[in-house]
C-alpha cells in the first residue's frame, strides 16, 4: 500500500481528500536572504582581514624563491576555502531558520525552498563583495591618478611603469665609468619600456629593436657593444620567465577561486536546507506561528 505523502501543515486535505493549495504569497522570503547575504559578507570580510594578517606575518622579506612563492599560493587557497566554507555556512544555516513557516506545502517542497534561499543567500553576499572590491579598487586608483597630479609625466612613468624594474637592470652603468644613470633621458626610457612591453605581450622581440636596444644600453651605461648585448639578452630571458610565472599564479589563482566558489554555492544550499529544518522541527503546536 503507497503511502500518502506528508504535508508541512495538518490542515491540507479538503473533505474531498484533494490538496489545498497554499495563499498565494512568495515563496521567496527576502528579509530571511538578506540577513543570511549579510552574514556571509561580514564573516567573510572579518575573516579575509584575519587570514590576511596570518599571511603577512607568515612572510619573510629575505624568501624570494619559487617554493616560497607556490607556499603561499596554495595557503591562499587553503584559506579561500575555509573562509567559504565558515561564512556560507553560517550564512546559510541563519537564512534557513529566520525564514518563516511554510503553510500548506509538502515536507519535500519545504526543502528545496531552503536549500534555493541558502544559495540566493550566498549569490547575494558574492555580488555585495564583488560591489566592495570594486568599490575599493575605484577609490585606490582615484588616489593613485590624485597624487600623480603633483608630479610630472617624466618620474610618474619612471615610477609607475611596469616595466620600470627591467629597465632600471638595462640601464646600470657599468663599473669602469663614471657616465651616471642620470644622463638616461625620458625618451629613452619609454623606449625601452615599449620594447620590454612588446616582450611581454607578444612573447619575442624583432632583432632591430634587439639591436636598438643593445646600443643605447651601451650608449648610456658604457658597456661594450657584446656585453650590452648580453645585458638585453638576460634581462629580456628574465622578463619571459616572470611572465611565464605569472601567468601559472593568475590561472592557479582563478582555478581556486572557482573551486571554492562552488563549494560556497554547495555549503550555503545544505545549511539553508538544514537550518529550515531544524525551524520546522523546533516548531510546535503551541507556538505563534512565524
Amino acid at each position: 500500500m503507497q503511502n500518502s505523502p506528508t504535508y508541512n501543515d495538518p490542515m491540507m486535505m479538503s473533505s474531498h481528500h484533494e490538496y489545498n493549495p497554499e495563499s498565494y504569497q512568495s515563496g521567496v522570503m527576502w528579509g530571511a536572504i538578506i540577513s543570511g547575504a549579510l552574514t556571509i559578507t561580514v564573516i567573510s570580510l572579518a575573516l579575509f582581514s584575519l587570514a590576511a594578517a596570518l599571511g603577512f606575518a607568515s612572510m619573510s622579506p629575505w624568501e624570494n624563491t619559487p617554493s616560497t612563492g607556490k607556499a603561499f599560493a596554495i595557503s591562499g587557497a587553503i584559506a579561500l576555502i575555509v573562509i567559504q566554507w565558515i561564512s556560507a555556512g553560517l550564512g546559510g544555516y541563519l537564512t534557513g531558520r529566520l525564514r518563516s513557516r511554510y503553510i500548506g506545502a509538502h515536507t519535500h517542497e519545504v526543502f528545496f525552498r531552503d536549500t534555493v534561499h541558502g544559495f540566493l543567500s550566498w549569490s547575494l553576499a558574492t555580488i555585495l563583495g564583488a560591489i566592495l572590491l570594486m568599490s575599493a579598487a575605484m577609490h585606490m586608483h582615484g588616489s593613485n591618478e590624485g597624487g600623480m597630479r603633483h608630479i610630472g609625466m617624466g618620474s610618474m612613468r619612471a615610477e609607475h611603469s611596469p616595466m620600470a624594474h627591467y629597465t632600471d637592470r638595462l640601464f646600470r652603468p657599468a663599473l669602469a665609468t663614471t657616465q651616471s644613470e642620470s644622463a638616461l633621458s625620458e625618451q629613452d626610457r619609454m623606449s625601452a619600456d615599449h620594447i620590454l612591453e612588446a616582450e611581454a605581450i607578444n612573447g619575442n622581440v624583432p632583432e632591430e629593436d634587439k639591436s636598438y636596444l643593445a646600443q643605447l644600453v651601451s650608449a648610456r651605461t658604457g658597456l661594450s657593444n657584446a656585453d650590452a648585448e648580453q645585458r638585453v639578452e638576460n634581462v629580456l630571458a628574465q622578463e619571459k620567465a616572470d611572465v611565464k610565472d605569472a601567468s601559472k599564479y593568475a590561472a592557479a589563482s582563478s582555478l581556486f577561486l572557482f573551486f571554492s566558489m562552488i563549494i560556497g554555492a554547495f555549503i550555503a544550499s545544505a545549511a539553508g536546507g538544514l537550518g529550515g529544518q531544524h525551524r520546522d522541527t523546533h516548531y510546535t503546536t503551541g507556538e505563534l506561528a512565524a
